[in-house]
């Protein structure tokens, strides 16, 4: 699939949507800017397969750049219809210093895009557009106002306070919405703080499902009559790997059979990686720290370990990780940034730990290590935990409803302006 041929790329045979259910005959128009299938691609596109599930029509916007990447891979073998454009990249002014070609490319992208996607709605005909993050909209935005399609928003970022012109971009995405929903509620918060349309709103958040690969799960080699510790994530400094390091050489003797599994990267962290394997020598303390690299399916890992940890020093949105190890009835220990102790009840299905630091999550681990097992009690609260409170139905419904209400807005709206 090349930029020549933007256009329509086949769905896989013999997958179709739901041809009942509450949202018969809503057509959604999804647009997905990244070919890199991290948690905001994956939590998009679960949304996108519970909406497909309750009636809905998807079609899906995916980028040329990479062929589509994994996003595209994923959603042909979901069998959804999916429409290729190139979406361009940030406006970032650093970019533009640097490359005196940067911004007539990317504005070409721009009107390509936008081209593309008027083409995909006449195809299409949808009823209602949800785009993921104020980017990916900047690039279709003039498609969607002149068919004057409903516009649904998923929140799973921060505003980008950091940057104007990306400011900018995300205050123009709120205003252009008819319905917002956030991942979290931090993210409701966060958001509603730089958007005075939010605060008038009943913050609306519908926590992300755990997501379901469809590769095939790669089984763990972990080595018997140990206890074994999993980190699930991007190699960066972000994501807490190094303290991850430096709690684990801080463990006492109590723990000496514990190993410590590193599941992730890439190519744009291999000199993160460099450094993380650098430090674990130095520590002398590379006989327990495995790393597997980047696996597609980590769902065998999460299941076979006795501890899942997602030690984030940034605010995370959500974390996808801990509901995916929270189905698999593993305890997670967290950092207390963003939502992700909104997952997580204190010491009954894991640990929230007081502060971002490598002894607070030395602490964490002990805490959960020594009262839980491959036959724990905790193990089973956990999965309860999950399907009270983050499962399928749950989920699904939130979707509904979400667009129902949508619906009867956009009813009253024609019928008050007698259309």
């Amino acid at each position: 699939m090349s930029e020549r041929n933007e256009g329509l790329a086949p769905a896989v045979p013999g997958v179709v949507s739901a041809q009942g259910g509450p949202l018969r005959g809503v057509r959604i128009l999804g647009a997905l800017r990244g070919p890199e299938l991290f948690g905001h691609e994956r939590g998009n596109i679960e949304a996108f397969k519970a909406l497909r599930a309750a009636g809905a029509d998807v079609r899906v916007a995916v980028p040329t750049r990479d062929n589509g990447g994994a996003v595209r891979r994923e959603l042909e073998r979901l069998g959804f219809t999916l429409y290729a454009m190139t979406f361009g990249a940030q406006w970032s002014k650093s970019f533009i210093i640097n490359d005196p070609l940067y911004l007539p490319g990317n504005m070409v992208s721009w009107v390509r895009c936008q081209f593309a996607f008027d083409r995909a709605i006449r195809d299409f005909r949808p009823t209602h557009v949800q785009v993921g993050n104020a980017l990916a909209f900047n690039f279709v935005e003039l498609a969607i106002r002149r068919h004057r399609l409903p516009l649904v928003l998923r929140l799973g970022d921060a505003p980008p306070v950091g940057s104007g012109v990306q400011m900018a971009l995300w205050r123009r995405y709120i205003r252009r919405s008819h319905r917002v929903m956030a991942i979290s509620k931090y993210i409701w918060d966060v958001s509603a703080a730089q958007a005075p349309e939010l605060r008038r709103l009943n913050p609306c958040v519908i926590h992300n499902l755990a997501p379901v690969s469809t590769e095939a799960p790669k089984q763990p080699e972990f080595a018997a009559g140990r206890r074994h510790v999993v980190y699930v994530g991007q190699i960066t400094r972000d994501k807490g790997v190094f303290h991850l390091v430096e709690a684990a050489a801080q463990m006492d003797a109590r723990f000496a059979d514990v190993m410590f599994h590193i599941v992730g990267g890439s190519e744009f962290t291999q000199t993160t990686e460099q450094e993380l394997r650098s430090r674990v020598k130095e520590l002398g303390f590379q006989d327990r720290v495995v790393f597997h690299g980047w696996i597609g399916n980590v769902s065998a890992f999460l299941a076979a370990a006795d501890l899942h940890v997602a030690p984030s020093v940034w605010q995370e949105p959500l974390g996808n990780v801990v509901m995916e190890a929270k189905r698999a009835g593993v305890p997670s220990v967290v950092f207390p940034s963003g939502g992700l102790p909104e997952m997580i009840e204190h010491e009954v299905d894991g640990f929230v730990c007081r502060e971002t630091t490598a002894a607070a999550l030395a602490q964490g681990m002990a805490w959960v290590l020594t009262r839980s097992g491959p036959a724990g009690e905790m193990r089973t609260v956990v999965r309860q935990s999950f399907e009270t409170r983050f499962g399928q139905e749950r989920f699904q419904r939130a979707w509904v409803q979400l667009y129902q209400s949508e619906q009867k807005a956009e009813g009253l709206s024609r019928r008050k302006h007698g259309s």
